[in-house]
């Protein structure tokens, strides 16, 4: 489903009823359709409010892909480069009431499965109960690199964006 992002200021009920803090995983998309499903399937979606993926003009089926997942897509109709892309993605997260961004690459190249661990201390930091209503700022966590990403991959992931700078 296409979205604009548009804001959902509602705290997220969690299970027992209680609000959580809202976290949005935001996905900046280029030619993932080989590895959006495996990304996908990994995460906690018991802790996410809102995925949402945003398409720097990808040249393959990974819009497509996403919308069969369910996710918040959102479609640049100009590639605008990776750092084009994190806006993007940051703008929706907070245009959706996000606590807590995370930004997870839709490559595979980070180990979803992490993100409950990475949020905890953000949480107990500032002394908040993942189960209890609270109003805090925003906060965006990276995600470190997944086991068997190459240190030749994040070698060249470091050294095109230092190019773009």
């Amino acid at each position: 489903m296409h979205s604009d992002a548009s804001p959902d200021q509602q705290a997220a009920p969690s299970p027992g009823g209680s609000v959580r803090p809202r976290l949005v995983i935001v996905m900046p998309a280029y030619n993932a359709a080989m590895t959006l499903e495996r990304t996908y399937a990994d995460i906690p979606h018991d802790l996410v409010h809102k995925i949402i993926l945003v398409d720097d003009v990808s040249q393959d089926e990974t819009v497509e892909i996403a919308d069969q997942l369910g996710l918040d897509v959102i479609i640049h109709s100009q590639n605008r480069g990776y750092g084009g892309n994190q806006k993007t993605c940051y703008d929706a997260a907070l245009g959706a009431g996000a606590d807590v961004v995370v930004m997870l690459h839709p490559d595979y190249q980070y180990d979803a499965t992490r993100i409950p661990a990475l949020i905890e201390p953000i949480l107990q930091q500032l002394g908040i109960d993942p189960g209890q209503p609270s109003v805090m700022p925003v906060h965006k966590v990276i995600m470190p690199a997944a086991k068997g990403a190459s240190p030749r991959k994040r070698a060249k992931v470091a050294s095109a964006r230092r190019k773009k700078r």
